[in-house]
């Protein structure tokens, strides 16, 4: 069956009115691709890949893949909002591991005094990581992709 230029053309228009414009998930292997954008896991990390430039890594899948929905859907707050996150959490992260690696030297020398202070530190930095994910598992819900 052969199609009419005319028929050919509806089909053209339909597909980039309707169907180019529809999200689409699909697992490759380890990857995932969302559209154009590849999510990729790499030494521990999940990187997002247009075209082998990396436009993002995040440390949890569900970020990334959120991310790259929002970035496929040009959600400029919520993709924005997500690298926030991921950069809060690795500065937190480092912070805690400073702070542990202190306290036990404090607590290796029987500095008390120096002990309480970082472990208020350490603390605190716990329940700011916490804060970290429960505001980004917010938005990753909400997206309905976790």
């Amino acid at each position: 069956m052969k199609l009419d230029p005319e028929s050919i053309s509806k089909i053209e228009e339909f597909i980039n009115n309707h169907v180019a414009k529809e999200l689409i998930i699909s697992p490759e292997g380890r990857s995932i691709r969302v559209n154009d954008l590849m999510i990729s896991p790499n030494d521990g990390k999940w990187e997002i890949l247009r075209e082998d430039e990396i436009l993002a890594i995040f440390s949890l899948r569900s970020w990334a893949l959120a991310y790259a929905v929002a970035k496929s859907s040009d959600d400029k707050k919520t993709s924005s909002f997500l690298l926030t996150s991921e950069s809060k959490l690795d500065k937190l992260s480092a912070d805690k591991q400073l702070y542990e690696h202190h306290l036990r030297t404090a607590q290796d020398r029987g500095d008390n005094f120096k002990e309480n202070i970082i472990n208020h530190r350490l603390s605190r930095t716990e329940y700011e990581i916490h804060g970290v994910f429960d505001d980004a598992h917010q938005v990753v819900s909400y997206q309905r992709i976790a």
